[in-house]
């Protein structure tokens, strides 16, 4: 990735299913040009292909209008270096592994408000582990530790 973030523009580009590089794309200090996007994760509101906060360029899928945004960011250098800067801050506060701790933590907690259950943690006034805490999997890594 070191290599990407030696140019000024970096393309990304899906294929035939999802592509897990543009994250990484976007914390170079180079401008993102991605096309109209199929596959959605989870940061993407995030992405603004314009006006004051855009901090990516986006092209048609066919790629046919990626000459003209080439040349307009080449005829506007100011705000091409803007725009990348403003994606590699965007990327650098909001995808940080604190922050997506804290969006798996909300989503899994959301998800179990769902589930139409609640776990207990006692059976028989004694404590019995059902599953492993987030916490402990967030901060150690792994699902056989279960904090004293």
């Amino acid at each position: 990735m070191a290599d990407h973030c030696r140019y000024k523009y970096v393309l990304h580009v899906e294929g035939y299913s999802y592509s897990g590089r543009l994250k990484y794309l976007q914390t170079c200090h180079s401008v993102v040009i991605a096309h109209e996007l199929a596959w959605y994760q989870h940061y993407f509101p995030l992405m603004q292909d314009s006006g004051p906060q855009q901090n990516y360029v986006k092209v048609k899928r066919d790629w046919s209008d990626l000459e003209e945004k080439i040349k307009w960011l080449q005829a506007h250098p100011e705000e091409a270096d803007k725009i990348a800067a403003r994606g590699r801050e965007t990327m650098r506060k909001y995808q940080s592994q604190p922050a997506n701790n804290c969006y798996w933590r909300e989503m899994i907690r959301v998800w179990g408000d769902f589930q139409g259950w609640k776990p207990s943690l006692y059976e028989d006034g004694k404590q019995t582990w059902r599953g492993v805490p987030w916490e402990s999997f967030a901060l150690m890594k792994k699902v056989d530790w279960v904090p004293s």
